[in-house]
């Protein structure tokens, strides 16, 4: 490995160079949220003098660690890392910006799977970046919106700040600020489409990619500021803190507190509390909402989901449905399909539609969390990621010739649309945009990949439909 220097608005970092890649792990882009900036907007790092070194991946945000996870964890993480082919200011490559999953829970930039070495290869620029979750990246009371100027939703705003840094410093990397994709999964998923509608964000991107985080249909309620601010003041009396005793306390405390006490006080069998609210800023209203009425930024979409996230779009309902295979699966096809029709129907540019139903290796029993498999448990949640960034060796090597063979094409259809806004190329199956007269989803499934219409079967005709003209968070089947 050789060392490689590069020039940034705060300073010089240093990184390496290894295996084609010019790797940075580890850049501030904001200054530390600590102290009196718990709970507070990010704010820009202080310059430093001499190079920073930018070898080693920094702490995740602060977490709970139920889930498994094992790298270290700090309310110090406004850090990204940077993948790039070359570091030349005239390489103008297109850039794709990673945001992670985990309920907006949990969650890391430096998960082995979001290794860049394979986008690099394909002449693109990946960047990860760590955002604050859980708490302390969403919660608010009438303290914090004193001291804030009004509610604000921390975590997107870290969001907002990484991509205002990227759209800053890129070009240093070998990038080109204005040829810029989000792209995330889940939580991240939905984050890409709250950066889609947030008045924040124009200008800052020209493509998206939503994975798993829902179209017109929200995965997790996005509740109203001031339902969220009570949500948080309640907690805060439940536990018996007050705001001052909360900015003093440990963060590893104050996860495990806040987090037992919001439960045992809502009770109502939720998954997560402190995530996205409409804070009247980075977001005005419901993600869902805003696509159904077309306020959204024009740029190059691309929208998914995967089999295992018929639990996701379903979950208030999922009860009412009677076990019927052919409603959930409608549930893990309407993200792409519903926001595809309404886009025609309103006369606006089509979006590239996938659903991802690849058979995985046995996934660990864990994952059934009532009696038989849900539908869509042999293509979990996540599961088509480590194909896209050519990490599925490092994932489990119990895959065969054909999923090394699909992660290559899935790759390719990826960085292409970073390139072009368009994921067509050399010796692709042709995947047409979901437009009128070609209301199609490119299906990558266990035999062949194939642009085609999977809404026959009448179940899943319903359920789209349904959800097509409900935008928002199911709450009911009321009209279904």
């Amino acid at each position: 490995m050789s060392e490689v220097l590069v020039h940034t608005t705060k300073g010089d970092i240093k990184g390496y160079a290894a295996d084609g890649c010019c790797i940075f792990k580890g850049i501030p882009y904001a200054a530390p949220p600590v102290g009196k900036l718990r709970f507070h907007p990010p704010v820009e790092h202080e310059p430093w003098e001499d190079a920073l070194s930018c070898t080693e991946f920094r702490p995740a945000p602060m977490q709970p660690m139920f889930h498994g996870g094992t790298y270290p964890i700090s309310e110090d993480c406004l850090y990204l890392n940077i993948w790039t082919p070359d570091l030349s200011s005239e390489a103008n490559l297109p850039v794709m910006f990673w945001i992670y999953g985990g309920a907006f829970t949990w969650g890391a930039s430096n998960e082995s799977t979001y290794d860049g070495e394979a986008i690099c290869a394909e002449g693109c620029i990946l960047v990860t970046i760590n955002y604050r979750v859980n708490i302390f990246g969403f919660f608010n009371t009438p303290e914090l919106e004193n001291e804030n100027g009004g509610p604000k939703c921390c975590g997107i705003l870290d969001q907002i700040a990484a991509l205002k840094w990227v759209k800053e410093n890129i070009r240093s990397f070998g990038g080109n600020p204005d040829n810029i994709m989000i792209f995330g999964q889940s939580a991240g998923g939905m984050s890409v489409r709250m950066l889609l509608t947030s008045p924040l964000t124009e200008g800052l991107f020209k493509r998206a990619v939503v994975h798993s985080g829902g179209g017109l249909s929200e995965g997790d309620l996005v509740r109203p500021s001031g339902e969220f601010t009570e949500m948080c003041v309640n907690t805060l009396k439940h536990v018996g803190w007050t705001y001052e005793e909360i900015m003093q306390k440990d963060a590893s405390e104050i996860i495990e507190v806040m987090l037992k006490g919001v439960r045992e006080m809502m009770a109502d069998g939720d998954l997560q509390y402190f995530q996205p609210f409409i804070d009247g800023y980075a977001l005005t209203e419901v993600p869902g909402v805003s696509i159904y009425n077309g306020r959204f930024h024009n740029v190059d979409i691309m929208c998914g989901s995967v089999a295992g996230d018929s639990w996701m779009f379903s979950r208030k309902v999922r009860s009412q449905l009677e076990g019927n295979n052919g409603y959930f699966k409608g549930f893990a096809l309407s993200p792409s399909i519903a926001w595809g029709r309404r886009n025609i129907h309103e006369g606006r540019t089509g979006i590239y539609s996938y659903y991802f139903d690849r058979t995985q290796p046995p996934v660990d029993i864990k994952y059934y969390t009532h009696g038989a498999p849900p539908f869509g448990a042999d293509t979990p949640h996540a599961a088509e990621l480590a194909y896209i960034f050519g990490t599925l060796r490092k994932k489990d090597d119990r895959f065969d010739v054909y999923d090394y063979e699909l992660a290559g094409i899935l790759r390719k259809y990826w960085t292409n649309f970073a390139k072009y806004g368009d994921p067509n190329g050399t010796a692709l199956p042709y995947w047409p945009r979901f437009e009128r007269g070609s209301e199609l989803t490119m299906h990558f499934g266990n035999s062949e990949i194939k642009a085609e219409d999977l809404t026959r079967e009448s179940d899943v005709e319903r359920v789209i439909s349904f959800c097509e003209r409900t935008p928002g968070m199911l709450t009911s089947l009321k009209g279904f």
